[in-house]
């Protein structure tokens, strides 16, 4: 996250963006996997969950810093 030349407040307001942003595509992927089950897509599902745990951490990192 690029830090200079913004105030507290356009650092604070970028940061919960990104967390924004990182939020709906794990929304949109939870949905997705639904779809593969009902489909009997188990290998794509199991990449998406893969993927999804990837966010999670992406998210705390996130977090971590506007803290």
């Amino acid at each position: 996250m690029e830090l200079r030349n913004k105030t507290w407040k356009d650092n604070l307001l970028e940061g919960f963006r990104r967390i924004e942003e990182v939020e709906m595509r794990k929304r949109m992927g939870r949905e997705k996997m639904v779809e593969f089950i009902k489909n009997e897509q188990y290998d794509l599902y199991l990449i998406l969950e893969n993927e999804l745990k990837k966010m999670d951490v992406e998210t705390e990192n996130l977090w971590a810093i506007l803290r």
